[in-house]
């Protein structure tokens, strides 16, 4: 988004997108659902990482529970999230019942049961969303792309990268590669060769034209 804003687009020459997100909602919405959507309207499965509903509930946390229930409810979910579960529990009894019911149910990974309450909280927020979201922002987009995406990527779903590459105008985009070989942030523990010659072959063309776009710099003077 940066390098489609005519202030700052000569100062941007090559962009590598690694597990990059088109539409802010449909990620979120994700979470809720575990489903992904495709540009060619597809939808597959893939578990949500527990990590993302709770940043959702977190940043919106009154979508959620009363204005009591507040205070406690950004400290339990905020050590949640640092993975102290004991103090998280210890935080969550200052809850209400109802409270503490919601917080149970987000601590057990009940996203199933949730996800009606969940999508009714993130829709309510479509146009901050969209506002940071690169969907439809990148029209001015002058500078050349390359995009990668963990195929097994639990955070931001693989989806989003198919989604990007129909708003990079073709001149622009260099290369698109979706690889099992990595995930978020690990390594697949057995690829195959083929996906692993696919990603050398990705990087070597990246860094080739990162190399040859980079702004020459006279000698310095001894």
């Amino acid at each position: 988004m940066a390098a489609a804003e005519p202030r700052w687009r000569d100062d941007i020459g090559l962009i590598l997108a690694v597990g990059a997100y088109d539409d802010l909602q449909r990620v979120l919405e994700y979470y809720a659902t575990n489903l992904m959507i495709w540009p060619s309207g597809n939808v597959t499965r893939l578990t949500a990482h527990e990590y993302g509903p709770l940043v959702a509930v977190y940043d919106y946390p009154e979508e959620f529970f009363s204005p009591r229930d507040l205070p406690a409810a950004r400290t339990a979910l905020r050590y949640l999230l640092w993975e102290n579960r004991e103090r998280a529990q210890a935080e969550a009894q200052q809850l209400s019942p109802q409270g503490e019911k919601f917080f149970e149910l987000l601590f057990q990974h009940h996203i199933d049961v949730l996800s009606p309450v969940l999508l009714r909280g993130i829709r309510k927020y479509h146009d901050v969303l969209a506002a940071i979201s690169p969907h439809g922002h990148l029209a001015d987009l002058e500078t050349s792309v390359y995009l990668l995406h963990g195929a097994a990527d639990d955070i931001v779903p693989p989806s989003e990268t198919a989604w990007l590459e129909r708003e990079i105008a073709p001149r622009c985009l260099r290369m698109t590669l979706i690889s099992p070989v990595i995930s978020h942030l690990e390594f697949s523990a057995s690829p195959t060769l083929t996906d692993k010659l696919k990603l050398v072959h990705f990087m070597s063309d990246f860094l080739a034209d990162a190399e040859s776009s980079r702004p020459h710099r006279p000698a310095r003077t001894p």
